[in-house]
């Protein structure tokens, strides 16, 4: 038991060698050994771990990966709001056209309750200004408790979501316009 908790403790160690190659071979007492040095004497195996770590260009890639990075609501009123998104874009649509929208939910479901003016989004870190107000087809009054942040082009479907908690009720402060009738006898 104590021999199979020694390798085990040895290959924990070994793997934290970058492509190392490990040695194994018996002792005169016939006990099992292992180093990263090669051995003096004439039978040993070699044993190879592949370094499982990224690779510097993976690490970019993880690092430079499209997402939201903070945001701020900004400019609150009662009907609407401006969210200040900051977000890296990797470009991975080439010059195609790009926005952030957002979306405001209640209880895990889409609201459909607003209206919404999306930012324009370019390669990099940037920040984005959207405007999201009430529609005017929805209720006088209506609360929400998430925004969905969407990336999307112009022929291309959503292809990052965040969702954030965001609580707020709206107010539709909408006055749908009277139909006036020309009075007779006015020039």
């Amino acid at each position: 038991m104590i021999k199979i908790l020694r390798i085990v403790c040895i290959l924990f160690i070994v793997q934290s060698f970058s492509y190392a190659e490990i040695y194994k071979w018996k002792d005169e007492n016939g006990a099992i050994r292992f180093s990263d040095s090669r051995p003096n004497v004439e039978e040993f195996s070699v044993i190879e771990f592949e370094d499982e770590s990224p690779k510097e260009n993976e690490i970019e890639t993880m690092k430079n990966e499209t997402k939201i990075i903070s945001w701020e609501a900004t400019n609150e009123k009662s009907n609407s709001v401006k969210f200040a998104v900051k977000y890296f874009y990797d470009g991975q649509y080439g010059d195609e056209k790009m926005w952030i929208s957002a979306t405001t939910k209640a209880n895990g479901s889409t609201t459909s309750y607003y209206s919404v003016r999306p930012g324009t989004i370019m390669p990099g870190e940037h920040i984005a200004i959207i405007d999201v107000g009430v529609a005017s087809f929805a209720p006088k009054r209506y609360c929400s408790d998430q925004v969905q942040f969407s990336m999307y082009g112009r022929n291309i479907s959503t292809f990052h979501k965040a969702t954030v908690n965001y609580s707020k009720c709206w107010t539709n402060t909408y006055v749908k316009p009277t139909e006036s009738i020309p009075t007779e006898g006015v020039d």
